[in-house]
């Protein structure tokens, strides 16, 4: 073989080695991007919920009746929802759930939430913890 005929087997290698590099580092890329963006969704639909509820008043009153309709009402019609809301004006956790159960190996998204308010003319410290599953 001439020097010639090596240099172009050789570039050509080079070039279908980048090529199968290039292909599959885009194909990774583009699919792990729309999961983490629906996970993405997902968390913050969680934070935003949590934060109206705080910001509205709606978990001052600590009724569970009430922060479940109006968890009902912000929550989207695809997503179910665990709150678990721990307070130092009651010793035990008051949790609310939409009515369906989480499926087996779906994506939870969860968070927590830390809040300040006033009950029987004391101030109060709470958390709220958040988790968040497909329909």
């Amino acid at each position: 073989m001439k020097r010639g005929q090596i240099f172009s087997i050789d570039m050509m290698l080079a070039i279908v080695l980048v090529t199968i590099v290039i292909g599959s580092s885009v194909y990774f890329f583009t699919n792990t991007e729309e999961d983490f963006m629906g996970y993405l969704q997902m968390v913050k639909t969680g934070d935003d919920i949590t934060a109206i509820l705080e910001k509205d008043g709606t978990i001052d009153g600590l009724s569970s009746i009430g922060i479940k309709a109006e968890l009902n009402a912000l929550l989207p019609v695809n997503y179910e929802m665990r709150l678990r809301i721990n307070t130092t004006a009651y010793p035990e956790p008051i949790i609310i759930e939409t009515e369906s159960q989480m499926k087996d190996k779906s994506f939870i998204a969860s968070g927590k939430r830390f809040f300040v308010f006033e009950h029987d003319n004391a101030m109060h410290t709470g958390s709220i913890q958040y988790e968040v599953w497909p329909r």
